[in-house]
């Protein structure tokens, strides 16, 4: 007996578990989509905050740093906190060293870490 298309990817079987599949789950390098290390004696951080805006974006997390920006409703609380971890990876990768001691805050969100970003380049 041929199964159907519903049946193959358990569309019509409530016995298979669904999961959600984010986007940002698909990042590899992030140094390859944000090119800059920014740091606080290059004047690059309006090209690194453009890079890292439009990769989020792109990868539907603007919400973690952009207090504006509509939460997804289908994103369940334990994945959020996830997608919150790979945007702070993705900060602490693109910023030196320096920066990253600098900035660094135990049990703070990756909104934590671009506030306190902006603080540093743009209040100065």
């Amino acid at each position: 007996m041929r199964k159907s298309h519903v049946d193959l990817y358990g569309e019509g079987d409530t016995s298979i578990p669904k999961t959600n599949f984010h986007p940002a789950f698909t990042v590899g390098n992030i140094k390859n989509v944000i090119p800059l290390i920014l740091n606080q004696t290059d004047d690059h951080y309006a090209s690194w905050v453009e890079f890292f805006n439009i990769h989020l974006y792109a990868h539907n997390v603007k919400d973690h740093i952009d207090e504006e920006a509509e939460k997804p409703s289908d994103v369940d609380n334990a994945t959020w906190d996830r997608l919150d971890a790979l945007v702070k990876q993705c900060i602490y990768s693109t910023i030196s060293t320096d920066l990253a001691h600098t900035i660094m805050k135990p049990g703070a969100s990756a909104l934590d870490l671009w506030k306190c970003l902006q603080e540093i380049f743009i209040n100065n």
